[in-house]
C-alpha cells in the first residue's frame, strides 16, 4: 500500500454540499471510524453529519480549524457548512495516509482504489471512500443543494 504524502497532479477544487450540527465540547474524545482512529485530546468541536445510508456520522473538529473553515447555515441554529475548497483526486490504487493537525498525528487511515485523497485547506491529507466522497462535495462552482431540513437530524 502506497503512502500518501502529497496530492498527485490532477486534483480539482471541490466544495462541501452538505451541511452539519456542531456542538462544543470541553472534554477529550477519541472516536472510531472506519477510516481510522481520531484523537481528541482537548476541547473541540463534535460534528454530527449525514453518513452514507441511513446513518450519522460523529467525529471531532479542533476548535480553531472550525472557526476557520465553517460558517453558519442559519442564525439561531447549530447547522454549518463548510465554506473552503479542499482539493481531491480519485486514486487508483489502495493508498494509506497520516493527517497532522497542528504537528500532532490525529488520524492513520486507508483508502483503496477509487477512494479520494483529499486535501484540506491547511495542508492535511484525509482518505474518503467513493461513496461518502460523491455524496458530500461538489466540484467547485457547481450549485449546492438546499440543507437537509432539520427534522431529518432528530434523536
Amino acid at each position: 500500500m502506497k503512502e500518501m504524502t502529497q496530492l498527485p497532479a490532477g486534483a480539482k477544487s471541490y466544495q462541501k454540499k452538505l451541511t452539519v450540527f456542531a456542538y462544543f465540547s470541553r472534554d477529550g474524545a477519541t472516536y472510531h471510524k472506519d477510516w481510522g482512529d481520531q484523537d481528541m485530546k482537548c476541547e473541540h468541536m463534535v460534528i454530527v453529519g449525514p453518513s452514507p445510508g441511513d446513518g450519522f456520522d460523529v467525529y471531532g473538529c479542533d476548535i480553531g480549524r472550525f472557526n476557520d473553515t465553517y460558517e453558519k447555515v442559519a442564525p439561531g441554529t447549530n447547522e454549518y457548512r463548510k465554506k473552503e475548497l479542499v482539493k481531491a483526486v480519485q486514486m487508483g490504487e489502495a493508498f494509506s495516509v497520516t493527517t497532522i493537525v497542528d504537528g500532532r498525528v490525529e488520524v492513520h487511515a486507508s483508502g483503496g482504489n477509487g477512494d479520494y485523497l483529499v486535501q484540506q485547506p491547511g495542508g492535511e491529507l484525509m482518505a474518503v471512500s467513493k461513496v461518502e466522497f460523491e455524496n458530500m462535495f461538489v466540484e467547485a462552482g457547481k450549485a449546492l443543494p438546499p440543507p437537509l431540513p432539520t427534522s431529518t437530524f432528530t434523536f
